[in-house]
């Protein structure tokens, strides 16, 4: 009677054949991989030819390349392997003037800093000072120069309380919303009791703007009101844009 093979596939556990190799040596040859993969890391991590040579910066526009180097917190020699991307973008958004921030290395050296700034829109007084206010209502800090921008003030009720600005995101986002040219010609916006705007114009005309929302489209009736007078030559004392689809103006 012919015995039949077993494929090795189907063997027995038990029957396989075991290793010639003595587990001792095993153990050997995986620690002296280890060791190996170690002093590897080592090597790379203390190689000059990955150490951040070179750093670009893109985006920058008040703030200057070499301060956001600094708040990058980079250090000189840094290993580009090793360098945390999520760290030093954090950082760089801790700064107020800075809206985003991503970091990208390229091999062997060179990290790419990419900024999108804020831009100031107003300037309001905090602890008796003025501050510079970004579109987003973000305080950017004192004002270093004359930069024409409009004031963004609360106005006081009869009762002697004033409106809860450090609420400025809204007025602040209402006024960037507005078209560069006639954001230029604000002087003022007063925040009324209730969270309504009213603006002051270069010419001395007041705006009723109303609530914040419908900025841009209140912007867009405002502007078509002024070149129509500035065509007929009629001065404004007021412009009510509180229904921007029914506005009204009464002249000086």
């Amino acid at each position: 009677m012919s015995a039949t093979q077993i494929p090795r596939s189907a063997e027995p556990l038990g029957l396989l054949r075991r290793s010639s190799v003595p587990r001792w040596q095993r153990i050997g040859a995986a620690i002296v991989c280890l060791a190996s993969l170690a002093a590897t890391g080592l090597v790379v991590g203390r190689s000059p030819l990955f150490a951040v040579g070179r750093i670009r910066v893109v985006g920058e526009d008040r703030l200057r390349a070499a301060e956001i180097v600094r708040r990058s917190g980079i250090e000189p020699g840094t290993n580009i392997l090793f360098l945390d991307a999520g760290a030093v973008e954090r950082r760089l958004e801790a700064d107020p003037w800075i809206r985003d921030a991503r970091v990208t290395r390229q091999l062997p050296s060179t990290v790419t800093i990419r900024v999108v700034e804020r831009t100031p829109v107003a300037v309001m007084e905090r602890d008796g000072r003025p501050v510079l206010v970004a579109a987003d209502g973000t305080e950017l800090g004192p004002v270093a120069r004359d930069l024409r921008l409009p004031v963004l003030a609360a106005e006081r009720d009869a009762l002697g309380g004033g409106v809860a600005v450090p609420a400025i995101e809204a007025p602040a986002r209402a006024l960037a919303a507005l078209p560069p040219e006639l954001r230029a010609q604000v002087r003022e916006v007063a925040v009324l009791p209730g969270g309504s705007l009213r603006l002051l114009l270069a010419s001395g005309t007041r705006v009723l703007f109303g609530a914040p929302g419908q900025a841009a489209e209140k912007g867009r009736v405002l502007r078509s009101i002024l070149r129509w007078a500035l065509a007929e030559g009629v001065r404004l004392a007021t412009i009510d844009l509180r229904a921007p689809s029914a506005p009204s103006a009464s002249t000086a």
